[in-house]
């Protein structure tokens, strides 16, 4: 059965958010209904996300989400300087009109849970017809980091969103950050970008330059993974476990915490494959 699904995305900072709406697209298996906009900057991920639907010739409605005014994850900006439109619909409003629809919708939270946590509060008594695949926590960390970065940058809203009770699935950080899903700017799938003539290439590559020159060397496709268990359950197993998130934004198994779903195991080997054909054949 398809699966309906609202993609709410911090895209236009690490390119496992772009990566992640390629696959959605690319997957028979799930119908894009509403794409929201996480972490805003200036409109400028709705301007991103409006310009490469545009060149994948795509229509499908896109919101932004709540602006936090945080220029540092986003490295887009001189690639949409020709995007003029700005989105003008309420959030809420065009989540309750998919969510109202379908039997049953799929959020699919790929940054701060703000947008979620927002839904949630407006209208409380539609979260059975919801669930949730979060991309965010920490259990053991990796190295120093011991503060996932969707949570720590709206903690309030996934405090909010892990004490509703709605059903919620959280892959951590302990199982997205591995070389086995990483890429660098010499991986196969950048080089087929590079010289490829889609109309989207470009643009795309030229995001991937933007992150790898500006941020970090390295992209873990923490989103894509996430994204993949609504594909194949077989890519990601979970456990249920009392967590708490504390103020810092740290994940604590407590006695005293809610009943949610983490991930326990990971099969990097057939989410690979995976990547490979629903992404990578986007640009041969």
């Amino acid at each position: 059965m398809v699966k309906n699904i609202i993609l709410d995305t911090d895209i236009g900072g690490d390119p496992d958010d772009l990566f992640a709406l390629l696959m959605a697209l690319n997957s028979r298996e799930l119908y894009l209904r509403l794409i929201l906009t996480t972490d805003e900057y200036k409109q400028g991920r709705f301007k991103y996300t409006q310009k490469l639907l545009n060149l994948l010739d795509k229509n499908i409605n896109v919101v932004s989400g709540k602006d936090f005014r945080r220029k540092k994850c986003f490295v887009v900006g001189h690639l949409i300087k020709d995007i003029k439109e700005k989105s003008k619909k309420d959030l809420t409003n065009e989540m309750q009109k998919i969510i109202q629809k379908n039997d049953h919708t799929y959020v699919v939270c790929l940054g701060p849970l703000s947008n979620i946590a927002e839904y949630l509060l407006r209208y409380p008594r539609m979260k059975d017809k919801i669930s949730l695949i979060v991309m965010g926590g920490f259990i053991k960390g990796y190295g120093k980091l011991n503060i996932e970065h969707n949570i720590l940058y709206d903690i309030p809203s996934a405090q909010k969103v892990l004490s509703s009770g709605i059903n919620c699935r959280w892959v951590l950080g302990d199982h997205t950050y591995k070389d086995e899903i990483s890429i660098i700017k010499q991986s196969e799938v950048v080089r087929k970008i590079k010289y490829s003539n889609k109309p989207y290439s470009n643009l795309i590559y030229q995001s991937l330059m933007a992150f790898f020159n500006n941020l970090f060397p390295k992209s873990f496709m923490h989103d894509p993974l996430t994204l993949s268990f609504l594909i194949d359950k077989s890519i990601i197993t979970f456990k249920k476990e009392r967590i708490i998130i504390t103020d810092r934004g740290l994940f604590k198994k407590s006695k005293e915490g809610y009943a949610t779903n983490i991930s326990n195991k990971v099969n990097y080997q057939r989410f690979n494959r995976m990547f490979k054909e629903r992404v990578t054949n986007y640009f041969f």
